[in-house]
């Protein structure tokens, strides 16, 4: 078997990454870059002007803008449990775009490329750019397969993730570093992580993960003494707290400290998110997990050797132990929500990208021969997963999109933009979006729909869902919008209220016949 020479790939000292391509990253690898940017926008431009990509962010998108143009606090006039930052985030949608659906997913797209750059650099410890060039290229794909097209959370906090990734892991390959610079590079991944925090806090399991990880090569290594690395610790919990704990003072200032208390912490633990039967859990992982099967074994190859390769790229061993700790806090953060849908793993996506590009590249070592040298392996093992990638992002699209009717969101919002004298609407299940659209404001606090109807927040909010439901209903909504037929989490007995008032004081005015549903929107009776 014809393996590679070590010494073609230009290892250097304990580094991993020639001098050349140490030294001015941005223009040394401006090519691979710019193609890399090419491919992930070609792929997400499939989404763009989507507004139904997902109701998560379809509800980030309606919060910021009942914040920043309406002055609708989070947590107090607008419910939900998400941190601050997500709305801050989006803050630059609306207030500098027409279109804010547009606006967010262009910065899904800029988060996304600087997240592909991160993990280039990462990539590059490796030794050669082709393991760079496949784990940026992989990572855009795997954002696609797992629902990460438009502008989720992991989408924007990926970014702060890797950051934090690449200065600790980065500290571990530079056995050269000082005392002090090691503690920097610790210190900045601390603050990373604490913005990643205000994105959403179920990113604490990679954090905790990667810092550990860290902490314990420093000791193993002897770079830091016990004081040192228990010193530095306490430097880290503090800056990672840092930027919640100024969330809440500005939250405790004007007076609203129980309101950011309970939608921040204790509401979470009311969700009954844990409503599967064991095997249909299983069965829903494993669902999730098959769209990047390809990526799963390439890693697990990656794995099952990379123990015992490449002594030339220093602090190996913590780079592969360091992704794989990543990785697992990853899979346990998506699994512990108890609904393990595709986007709950996007935050797999990283690790997982750089981990598969290795496997890729020991595969088609492994398998290098006279009749197909190890370049030829390569180019057939990347291009043909990528070319699968590709026709796999297209097929989820178009399925995607029939599947969530987003060719009739903007239609059903224009009609209820040319009857908004009759009042605004209530929009009882699925498209937020509608009152971002329609630039009205909902008629409860709790505008994502799901709070008020779905089985799992029967008991998660301050209100009892059952109560608020008649209220809203009872300031009688001059049009109301329903999306049928109902998704089997949402409650039977909220589902027969909305039916009793339907029937009773409303009647259909338009339909909008989409792939295996509807969209009706109801006028309230004038007689009523």
């Amino acid at each position: 078997m014809a393996c590679r020479d070590p010494s073609k790939y230009r290892y250097t000292t304990g580094t991993g990454v020639s001098m050349d391509e140490s030294q001015d990253f941005p223009r040394a690898h401006a090519a691979p870059l710019l193609l890399i940017a090419l491919f992930i926008t070609l792929l997400r431009a499939l989404y763009f002007n989507n507004p139904a990509v997902n109701i998560d962010e379809q509800f980030y998108l309606m919060a910021a803008d009942r914040w920043l143009n309406h002055g609708q606090l989070p947590f107090v006039d607008i419910w939900d449990r998400k941190p601050i930052g997500i709305f801050l985030l989006y803050a630059p949608a609306v207030l500098w775009f027409k279109n804010g659906v547009i606006g967010y997913q262009l910065l899904g797209l800029i988060a996304t490329l600087a997240t592909t750059a991160v993990v280039y650099r990462m990539g590059l410890w490796f030794g050669g750019r082709f393991i760079a060039f496949a784990a940026a290229v992989f990572y855009g794909a795997i954002l696609m397969l797992w629902s990460g097209a438009g502008g989720q959370t992991p989408v924007f906090y990926n970014l702060f993730m890797a950051g934090g990734a690449c200065l600790i892991l980065g500290a571990l390959h530079r056995p050269q570093l000082g005392g002090r610079a090691v503690a920097a590079a610790f210190l900045g991944a601390a603050l990373l992580f604490g913005l990643a925090l205000q994105i959403k806090y179920i990113c604490v399991f990679e954090i905790c993960a990667l810092s550990l990880v860290g902490l314990a090569a420093l000791l193993a290594e002897r770079r830091l003494t016990l004081a040192q690395a228990t010193g530095l610790a306490l430097g880290m919990v503090i800056l990672g707290l840092a930027p919640t704990i100024a969330a809440g003072a500005a939250y405790a200032a004007i007076g609203h400290w129980q309101e950011f208390w309970f939608s921040n912490f204790i509401s979470i633990f009311g969700k009954k998110s844990w409503r599967f039967t064991f095997g249909m859990y299983l069965l829903t992982v494993a669902s999730a997990l098959v769209y990047c099967v390809i990526f799963w074994i390439f890693t697990g190859i990656a794995l099952a050797r990379g123990l015992n390769d490449r002594p030339a790229v220093a602090g190996y061993r913590w780079l592969i132990l360091g992704l794989a700790a990543w990785l697992g806090a990853a899979v346990v953060g998506a699994l512990m929500l108890g609904n393990p849908i595709l986007h709950y793993f996007l935050p797999t996506a990283a690790p997982l990208a750089l981990l598969s590009a290795l496997g890729v590249e020991r595969l088609a070592e492994r398998r290098a021969s006279e009749a197909k040298p190890f370049s030829t392996q390569i180019k057939l093992w990347f291009g043909g997963s990528v070319a699968l990638c590709c026709v796999a992002a297209v097929v989820i699209n178009i399925q995607s999109s029939a599947r969530r009717g987003a060719f009739q969101v903007y239609p059903a919002a224009a009609f209820m933009r040319e009857h908004l004298d009759r009042g605004c609407p209530y929009v009882f299940n699925d498209y937020p979006v509608l009152y971002y659209l329609t630039q009205c404001a909902a008629p409860s606090i709790y505008a994502f729909p799901n709070h008020l109807t779905e089985t799992a927040e029967l008991h998660a909010l301050t209100v009892d869902t059952e109560t608020e439901l008649r209220r809203v209903l009872g300031t009688r909504p001059g049009m109301i919008f329903v999306r049928r037929p109902f998704a089997p989490e949402l409650d039977a007995g909220q589902i027969a209220i909305l039916e009793n008032v339907l029937q009773q004081d409303y009647e259909p005015a338009k339909q909008f016949p989409a792939f295996r549903q509807e969209f009706t929107v109801y006028f309230l009776k004038k007689e009523s």
